[in-house]
């Protein structure tokens, strides 16, 4: 700290920083559920697949590392500041949200035992459970001037 009447020391004339986060998190849990009103509630998003407890299943583990780097310029009484920041700097594939459908009621007697009509069956495709269906953003990277007078 400098005495009274004493310049206030300066910045070194061209400094550096470098600064990180990483966040990791373990997958969140969630229930399977069918696509119809299987308890004559009235309400057919709720109803969760039959003999199961609620959140069975686990979504897969986040993981991200965001840096950013930072340089001080010195310009007469006034200072500089040039950042780059990156997002998800690995550009890894972070999955927030998953199907949760895992059985649709089918009344089509190809598909289903005569005996046993209507029945449930598992979705196929890109509609099949457990299947991604949104993701955390991908790289980003950014980059900012900041003039402090």
């Amino acid at each position: 700290m400098p005495e009274f009447g004493q310049p206030t020391p300066k910045l070194p004339s061209r400094s550096w920083e470098l600064s990180g986060i990483f966040t990791a998190e373990s997958g969140q849990p969630y229930s399977g559920y069918v696509s119809f009103d299987l308890n004559d509630d009235g309400n057919s998003v709720t109803d969760r697949t039959p003999g199961l407890p609620r959140n069975t299943f686990v979504r897969p583990a986040t993981y991200s590392v965001d840096t950013r780097l930072t340089k001080m310029l010195p310009v007469g009484r006034t200072r500089l500041q040039l950042s780059a920041e990156a997002f998800n700097v690995l550009n890894r594939a972070n999955i927030s949200g998953v199907r949760t459908t895992q059985f649709g009621l089918s009344m089509d007697r190809l598909k289903c035992n005569p005996a046993e009509i209507p029945c449930l069956l598992a979705p196929t495709g890109a509609g099949a459970f457990a299947v991604a269906n949104d993701a955390k953003d991908p790289r980003i990277v950014q980059l900012s001037v900041r003039l402090t007078f």
